[in-house]
């Protein structure tokens, strides 16, 4: 993850603050991530959260990370 962004800064703040679970990304689209690693939350469990993408696939630095949003939508099936 690129340093001094606003993305590493609130990313930083929160891990300090204690309050991010990590994973890793298991497919997703554009506007969708996919973690598919022993995910057990309900269904908009992750309705307003912070999410940071601190690596691409494959670790080129390439968008989108470095990237955040704020989660709209969870399904927990999916």
């Amino acid at each position: 993850m690129a340093s001094n962004t606003l993305s590493e800064a609130t990313y930083r703040i929160a891990r300090e603050l204690g309050v991010v679970v990590e994973g890793v990304a298991t497919g997703g689209s554009v506007t969708t991530l996919i973690d598919t690693n022993d995910r057990a939350e309900a269904d908009a469990y992750w309705v307003g959260a912070s999410l940071w993408i601190l690596r691409d696939s494959a670790e080129g630095a390439a968008a989108p990370e470095g990237e955040f949003a704020i989660v709209s939508t969870f399904t927990a099936s999916t």
